[in-house]
């Protein structure tokens, strides 16, 4: 721990990397407004049981505290946004994510920061592949990681559509198909850029086994969607042939009894 923190002690923020984190955190406020979500009962802190451990002799456990303070009050939690797995600073990264998860109000806006999460996860295997970095055990990790990713996404798409709101479901589904086309569409042409030598063809082995692995994981979800249509259909008109037949027997009753 004391070699992790020497190391990001020595980490720092250019001024047109403070610059850029100012404009896009304006961005991030501006496109993702607060949500209006009412409870029941009080929120339980995120921090309770874990950094803000208080025990019956109210004894706050201070090294840990006093870590969280270090790390949100510098500049290493924005200077990890660029690193990758295995640098120094990507668990700080994966940190901030969690946070970042927590503090998300709302379906749709955990939705959102999942999307973003899967995203990062395709721009580090081809940031990776393309520093020759993109090794097999790394390209499965980044797979299981784009994986959890994606089933919390599926998961608040279906209860989007269960409380009715199909419209925003489909935008937000939408958003992230897309978004993750583009980002394939960036290793193809990344696959084509690269010399091809021992090291980058190991590499680009590694970044299409998790394009592959992403896009079958897109299709099957497409093949799922696909099929609840098709039963629901299905279901519909079932339901319209017994209220057909329900009105023609009606009906022929009513001429029974004139008769």
């Amino acid at each position: 721990m004391d070699k992790l923190f020497s190391k990001i002690k020595k980490e720092a923020l250019t001024t047109d990397e403070k610059s850029q984190m100012v404009l896009n955190l304006n961005k991030y406020v501006e496109a993702n407004p607060v949500e209006k979500v009412y409870f029941d009962r009080p929120i339980k802190s995120p921090f309770y049981s874990t950094v803000w451990t208080i025990s019956k002799q109210r004894t706050i456990v201070l090294p840990v505290t006093a870590a969280l303070i270090f790390v949100l009050t510098s500049g290493t939690v924005l200077a990890s946004n660029s690193s990758l797995p295995g640098d120094t600073l990507y668990p700080v990264k994966k940190f901030n994510e969690s946070v970042q998860s927590v503090v998300a109000v709302g379906t749709k806006a955990k939705t959102k920061v999942s999307t973003e999460h899967a995203v990062a996860r395709l721009k580090e295997a081809k940031e990776l592949a393309s520093k020759g970095g993109l090794t097999e055990e790394k390209a499965l990790k980044l797979e299981v990681e784009f994986q959890k990713h994606f089933e919390k996404i599926e998961k608040n798409i279906e209860k989007l559509k269960n409380e009715g709101d199909d419209v925003k479901a489909e935008e937000l589904l939408s958003v992230f198909e897309d978004s993750v086309s583009l980002q394939n569409d960036d290793i193809d042409k990344l696959s084509e850029d690269l010399d091809l030598n021992d090291d980058t063809r190991e590499n680009l082995k590694n970044l299409r086994s998790v394009k592959t692995h992403v896009e079958s994981e897109i299709n099957r979800n497409k093949k799922d969607h696909s099929d609840d249509e098709e039963d629901e259909e299905e279901f519909k008109q079932d339901e319209d042939g017994v209220k057909t037949r329900g009105d023609s027997e009606d009906r022929d009753s009513d001429e029974y009894e004139d008769d």
